[in-house]
């Protein structure tokens, strides 16, 4: 499979790697975090990667930091030299985000990655990755070593994960931003780590979960920590600090008890030229743990929130851990009733490297848009603007449907005699409904002209997907950067041209009936 990214995911990793959270990522670039994880979440599945750490690394392989045939700008049209980031910065993605409201397993981004996930909202449907169940064993171990402390605080043990909350600081006067842990860096009693588990990274004296194998009834619970990244409060290189902290976890009575499991049963199901197959399913009192392999003739990735459905609820799950170029693919959803069956939903797909080239246009009067919303200066890069159907002048070819404008701007840094110049430039952004950039087909073109003639720098990508009133993933959302110097030259129509390749979203039925 070829492992190519598009333009937005490209300058997403590239913020990501360099240890911005989410937020940070999304604020930098004028989108939302649900952009910036749908993002992810595709880029960790085609590429196979379980953590920022290894999509970091994977980043650091390419062409010493600049992806082959790339050189960029956040205008993601021309190829001058953008800024090149530090690409050792190993920042693992926050595993806890609001104590006792959610927790992010592991990798993904995934990561998730690497899973990636966000609460759903609405219905009363639980949160994607499941709730964060109580942590109910206090524990008291603290470790020194090489300036850092690291203090286990409580812990949660069942029968398909041990969580455990851990605070880590920096010692002295020493002040850091973020401190963070990999499964590389981590000794465990009960054994090696396989993906999804030893990730763990919080802010300086924050708590945050470090997500380990059960405990086996009988034997202890003692973890050895040997490496910590350490990133600076002030920005730059990130410090890999190598040293012995252990920590001896205290054990509950009842632990055979808490570490019940149940496994699942459940076969296969094609549609589309898509076959899910179950791989393995097991349920604990703190999680459903379902691993599947997706095949097809072509290369494709799975575009949908998968759900669980129990007793009439829906449950959505969250993304731990992709193996096998994106073909393995681990998701954990929120605890099942002991003895009940449930049935697994899928879908859709989005196939690549199958699609045609294929062109389009639209003419937008963006002055009568602007002069609409009383818009005489660029706004902040959070406010938006709707775009209303009479303001659409004309639509050619492939569809595209505009849906918002927004403001924003970017950098660009070339390397001197004296130094890095940094030089920023504003651009508008434009939100559409229709074309969706197939990561692994050709580069998409755009082209922007204004009434008068006038080219303005021009660049698009695809955002992810939209949802109908029945959470039914529809219709694909792109969007569109125009590079102005006056913005005098936004105060009338704009046609906007497009050539490329939409990646197909493939439609089914994947319902897989798992009973125990």
């Amino acid at each position: 499979m070829e492992r190519k990214l598009t333009a937005r995911e490209e300058q997403i990793v590239r913020l990501i790697a360099a240890g911005k959270t989410r937020k940070e990522t999304a604020r930098e670039l004028g989108i939302s975090p649900h952009t910036v994880r749908t993002h992810l979440q595709r880029v960790c599945s085609r590429l196979g990667v379980r953590s920022n750490v290894e999509l970091a690394n994977w980043l650091a392989q390419q062409d010493d930091g600049v992806l082959p045939g790339q050189e960029y700008d956040n205008d993601r049209t021309s190829r001058q030299l953008g800024p090149r980031l530090p690409w050792r910065a190993m920042d693992i993605r926050r595993v806890l985000r609001e104590r006792r409201t959610m927790f992010l397993l592991g990798t993904a981004a995934a990561a998730s990655a690497i899973a990636l996930l966000a609460a759903v909202s609405g219905g009363g449907e639980e949160p994607a990755g499941g709730v964060l169940p109580d942590l109910d064993v206090r524990q008291s171990a603290v470790a020194e070593d090489a300036g850092v402390v690291v203090a286990a605080r409580r812990a949660h043990f069942s029968g398909t994960a041990t969580l455990v909350e851990l605070e880590a600081r920096l010692e002295g006067t020493e002040t850091a931003a973020r401190l963070a842990i990999e499964p590389t860096g981590i000794s465990w009693s009960s054994g090696p780590l396989p993906d999804g588990y030893g990730w763990w990274s919080a802010p300086a004296g924050s708590p945050g979960i470090l997500r380990l194998t059960p405990v086996v009834p009988g034997q202890e619970a003692s973890l050895e920590i040997r490496r910590i990244t350490v990133f600076a409060a002030e920005g730059g290189t990130p410090e890999v600090r190598n040293g012995s902290w252990k920590l001896a976890l205290d054990l509950p009575a009842d632990l055979p008890k808490r570490v019940r499991t149940e496994n699942l049963r459940g076969a296969s199901v094609t549609d589309g030229g898509v076959t899910v197959t179950l791989e393995g399913a097991v349920r604990s009192t703190s999680e459903t743990l379902i691993t599947v392999r997706v095949t097809s003739a072509g290369p494709v990735s799975h575009v949908g929130e998968p759900t669980i459905v129990v007793d009439g609820k829906v449950l959505y799950g969250g993304l731990a851990a992709a193996r096998e170029e994106g073909t393995l693919l681990t998701y954990t959803f929120p605890p099942t009733p002991f003895g009940s069956g449930v049935e697994v939903r899928f879908g859709p797909f989005e196939a690549h490297g199958t699609a045609e080239r294929a062109s389009g246009s639209v003419t937008i009067d963006l002055g009568a848009v602007l002069r609409r919303a009383n818009v005489t200066a660029p706004l902040s890069p959070r406010e938006t603007i709707p775009i209303p159907p009479t303001d659409v002048l004309r639509r050619e070819g492939r569809d595209l449907t505009p849906r918002w404008a927004g403001f924003s701007w970017g950098m660009t840094e070339n390397d001197g005699p004296g130094g890095p110049t940094r030089t920023h430039y504003k651009y508008l952004v434009l939100a559409f409904e229709g074309i969706l950039e197939d990561p692994v087909g050709p580069r998409s073109e755009w082209t922007a002209v204004t009434a008068t003639g006038k080219s303005l720098r021009a660049g698009g990508w695809g955002t992810g997907y939209s949802k109908d009133a029945t959470g039914t993933i529809c219709c694909p959302r792109t969007e569109i950067t125009l590079t102005y110097d006056d913005f005098n030259d936004l105060l009338g129509p704009v046609t906007i041209t497009y050539r490329g390749a939409a990646a197909p979203v493939i439609r089914g039925d994947w319902r897989l009936k798992l009973e125990p």
